[in-house]
């Protein structure tokens, strides 16, 4: 599949708008310990990679003891809080439209998550949506953060299926896709309202950024992958 075109999608924030909710079980882990709540453009200035969240806690005000506290409460409980929460949230406006456009196009769809794949199965097939990805890369329910970061998983997969890197594009909002992208000789598309400021998206470099997913046809057009 060396010519064949591809796309790399995020899910939290990206497919699934999901970042307000997020953001809830985030403050009701901090309430727990007694910290301060935080507000939905903090999180946006100081969130960092999973792979890097004590900086992330410490950037919003725990010592590095309670930053390693909270760590374990977050690896813990987690998705205990957040995943009935997420029974109110839905899809990014566009997503429908744009897998379906993909879909008829034959172009092939992976994702590439820190969430729990089973999450994903589940909200994917509440959508109908099931047959639009060929795979999917995220943690098992008992390894969650625990596992290979996403440029690895997703370098392994690609490696697997024979793409070439040169001929896929990542979506993400957060600058994770982007570094992904660039180590891996993707290109990127950075989409804001999610979980990043736009400004540290665009410091991340990516070869584009919207603002919806209703932006991303003509992306798609220009390079080629509607025909």
């Amino acid at each position: 599949m060396k010519n064949k075109k591809f796309i790399v999608w995020d899910w939290n924030g990206t497919l699934f708008d999901d970042t307000h909710i997020v953001l809830d079980a985030f403050n009701a882990l901090l309430a727990r310990r007694g910290h301060r709540q935080i507000d939905i453009e903090e999180l946006r200035e100081k969130r960092t990679t999973p792979h890097n969240p004590r900086s992330f806690y410490q950037a919003i005000g725990l010592s590095a003891e309670e930053a390693e506290i909270f760590f374990q409460d977050i690896k813990r409980d987690f998705q205990h809080v957040y995943l009935p929460l997420a029974a109110d949230a839905d899809l990014r406006d566009g997503a429908v439209e744009i897998l379906a456009a993909l879909k008829k196009n034959s172009v092939p769809n992976v994702i590439v998550s820190n969430h729990l794949e089973h999450h994903i199965v589940e909200l994917l097939a509440q959508y109908g949506l099931t047959d639009c990805f060929g795979a999917i890369l995220a943690y098992a329910q008992d390894s969650h953060f625990t596992g290979l970061p996403k440029g690895e998983r997703l370098k392994r997969y690609l490696q697997e299926q024979g793409f070439a890197p040169q001929n896929g594009l990542t979506i993400g909002d957060t600058t994770e896709e982007i570094e992904t992208a660039s180590e891996l000789g993707l290109s990127s598309v950075a989409l804001t309202g999610g979980i990043y400021a736009e400004h540290r998206l665009k410091a991340a470099k990516p070869d584009y950024v919207i603002h919806s997913l209703h932006d991303l046809l003509p992306i798609l057009e220009e390079r080629g992958f509607m025909q």
